[in-house]
């Protein structure tokens, strides 16, 4: 197991061992994130999943799944970690709200009465801090995080930022794949005010599912950069998820936000084939990916896979449909 700094604190501490430990270089002196709600109603992304329906075949149990962001709220109740890493040396506090959410959408615990809940609750989920802010993380962080990630033995992980091409960032990707990792990274966001738009990096590595943002339509947001090489589209758009504070926030936009659906996907699968490689597991989401609002190659109608049994993804896919209406589901493969 690979220590995540040299002077970067112990590996990633397990959350089962107890109490929460501060960083060595003790708590960020500003951590104030935005304040969130303490009530949201049912999402429209969750909606359209329906995660609910497949938790019968599977709900990524087991499944480690890592979260390189910006940490992790470590008291909210729908969040339960598995392990942590403060690769910044702030502290393990999520002082922005980004990695919460993240988390959130992955994996937060089914809780009655609560109308919000992740995608795979039974994944185990590794937090992995390498910046305080949504924007110029160090990539020499984040390579860190994807190696040391690989190296605890994560089977998803989740990349919910960009940055540009860089040598030893695709070495960090080559090595996590052949380690057998998923690795599911956003496609990043563009403005009128950016320019001319491109390719972000991780995503845009051969092996990385990357992943665009879409909204409750269905349609390509408009901020999805369509530079980076996209394998699907999830949602992405008016997004709800957990906040630090125990609360939830609402019209969360990024596909920062859209790449942790995948990633919970990508668990489900996991769980329920055990045996199929990082690449097999990438080949059938982007086959299972609904296809019916554009040129993707998706199955339309969830045909079953050679061994007769349906993905949970596609499981999904119909229960959210309807039969005598059909919807789009989570994600879809992109055009």
């Amino acid at each position: 197991m690979l220590a995540l700094q040299a002077s970067l604190a112990p590996a990633v501490q397990g959350a089962a061992a107890g109490s929460v430990a501060g960083s060595v270089a003790g708590a960020a002196p500003d951590c104030n994130p935005p304040r969130g709600q303490l009530e949201v109603g049912e999402p429209w992304a969750q909606k359209r999943l329906d995660p609910k329906s497949v938790w019968s075949l599977s709900t990524g149990a087991g499944v480690p799944v890592a979260v390189i962001d910006t940490g992790v709220d470590l008291t909210h109740p729908q969040l339960r970690l598995a392990g942590k890493a403060d690769l910044v040396g702030s502290g393990y506090r999520d002082c922005v709200g980004h990695g919460t959410a993240v988390a959130g959408i992955i994996g937060a615990q089914y809780v009655k009465g609560v109308l919000f809940h992740g995608v795979a609750p039974g994944a185990r989920l590794l937090s992995y801090k390498f910046t305080d802010t949504e924007q110029n993380g160090d990539t020499q962080l984040l390579i860190k995080a994807i190696k040391a990630a690989a190296d605890q033995g994560a089977k998803v992980i989740n990349v919910s930022s960009k940055t540009l091409d860089h040598p030893a960032l695709e070495t960090a990707v080559r090595y996590a794949l052949a380690k057998d990792a998923v690795i599911v990274a956003a496609a990043g966001n563009i403005s009128r005010q950016d320019g001319t738009p491109s390719p972000a990096y991780p995503a845009s590595y051969d092996g990385v599912l990357g992943v665009g943002a879409a909204g409750p339509e269905g349609t390509l947001a408009e901020f999805s950069n369509t530079k980076t090489p996209v394998s699907v589209i999830g949602p992405g758009q008016d997004i709800t998820s957990t906040w630090p504070g125990g609360a939830y926030a609402k019209g969360l936009d990024g596909t920062s936000y859209a790449a942790p659906y995948v990633a919970g996907v990508a668990a489900l699968v996991r769980a329920r084939y055990p045996s199929l490689d990082q690449a097999q597991v990438r080949r059938r989401i982007i086959a299972t990916a609904d296809g019916a609002t554009g040129a993707g190659k998706g199955g339309r109608h969830g045909e079953p896979d050679a061994g007769g049994e349906r993905d949970p993804a596609v499981r999904a896919r119909q229960r959210a449909r309807g039969r005598a209406a059909p919807r789009r589901p989570r994600c879809r493969a992109a055009p």
